[in-house]
């Protein structure tokens, strides 16, 4: 796959495969669930993306949290000083990104900080240790394994937490610069990452959620701009400002070329109850998407909400409205979010979330619904015809 570091941390679920560790001559042993200890961290609004051990993760917010971690004269985190995190990611993403699929399986082997060993496990090809998996039985889930020595560091994590200078009475930290280390670690969590996701041992472990729901709302966004630039060259706007003829089905037709071009199948269809899906997209990558197309003409807008909700399977966990404004002269933001607001949608409280688009004076907004037995994510995005 071609998945930046972001991509992975927001859609990749780590699988529950056991990993070997051997400590000495003496003491080896396999560890259950690895999605126990690896995790991703990112950031909303920063560009903070990485992998980290958890024990590592719960002892650096426990610092910054006491305000014990100071970096170039200054505490981490305080007055939202996160000059640290910043650097530590980039140089992180980085070394995630040298490693790919044209990576050697020998050079991912050597950066797994998990050991091969023949002494508790099966190899699955005892002659080829390089291809770094194991089982405690001919049946039992594969075990991840390596060529790397073991060490406190590469085991417990040290990297992001990597010090010029400890003060072991206050647990005071001095942070060192974090180049080195955050680009080792970003090396090593992406050949664990490859090893699980290239070899067919594992694959069915390996479970992508789809595309981050952003990389999608980017090219809806674009087709909203697209269309209105075109403006009354697409017939679905022409027909409102020069015929007064106000019609979904010719702006969901617009959208359905328009996506047409970029997902592997476009349609709709009726597929739950009594209602039509206005616009169904299945893609190998970003999984199925529905989009619900609405006019504020529409009597029955205040009820869109739950019409999509009621179109989505327990195998869709979001949802899509464009809410077309014919209006020249009102903008419709505050009505509208007070119609996907009523309790009688499904509303979660203070579940509301206004985003801004990029560096752009568009905004959408977020909500989340629930029908009693699941809860789903809606995007919700105007388009103003004047």
């Amino acid at each position: 796959m071609n998945l930046t570091l972001r991509e992975y941390i927001e859609t990749v679920t780590i699988p529950k495969l056991s990993y070997h560790v051997k400590y000495s001559e003496f003491f080896e042993k396999q560890y259950e669930r690895l999605n126990d200890k690896m995790i991703g961290v990112f950031f909303d609004d920063k560009p903070i993306n990485f992998y980290i051990w958890k024990e590592e993760n719960e002892e650096f917010d426990k610092l910054i949290n006491e305000k014990k971690l100071t970096y170039k004269n200054k505490i981490v985190g305080e007055d939202e000083n996160w000059e640290y995190l910043i650097e530590y990611s980039m140089f992180f993403e980085k070394g995630f990104n040298s490693i790919d699929y044209n990576t050697s399986a020998s050079v991912i082997i050597n950066n797994i900080p998990f050991c091969s060993t023949q002494t508790c496990i099966k190899p699955e090809n005892s002659m080829n240790k390089v291809v770094g998996i194991g089982r405690k039985s001919a049946n039992s889930t594969p075990c991840i394994v390596g060529m790397r020595p073991v060490s406190f560091d590469s085991l417990f994590g040290q990297a992001l937490l990597h010090s010029i200078k400890i003060n072991n009475v206050t647990n005071e930290r001095v942070l060192k610069n974090p180049k080195k280390t955050a680009f080792n670690d970003g090396v090593m969590f992406k050949s664990i990452i490859q090893v699980i996701e290239r070899y067919d041992e594992f694959k069915e472990h390996f479970e992508i959620t789809g595309k981050p729901s952003q990389e999608f709302i980017d090219i809806l966004i674009n087709g909203i701009r697209e269309l209105q630039t075109q403006d009354v060259n697409a017939e679905c706007i022409r027909k409102i400002k020069r015929q007064q003829e106000r019609k979904e089905a010719l702006f969901r037709d617009w959208f359905k070329t328009y996506f047409a071009a970029k997902f592997d199948s476009v349609y709709a269809e009726s597929e739950k109850g009594n209602g039509r899906i206005d616009l169904k997209i299945q893609d190998n990558i970003f999984g199925t998407k529905i989009i619900e197309f609405k006019g504020w003409w529409n009597n029955d807008k205040k009820y869109v909400t739950r019409q999509i909700i009621a179109y989505l399977t327990d195998f869709e966990k979001d949802g899509y409205v464009i809410m077309i404004n014919h209006n020249k002269k009102k903008n419709i933001t505050s009505d509208y979010i007070s119609n996907i607001k009523n309790h009688e949608m499904g509303y979660i409280e203070n579940s509301l979330e206004e985003k801004k688009y990029q560096n752009t004076g568009f905004d959408y907004f977020t909500t989340k619904h629930s029908d009693n037995i699941r809860v789903k994510t809606l995007n919700h995005f105007i388009l103003n015809i004047y």
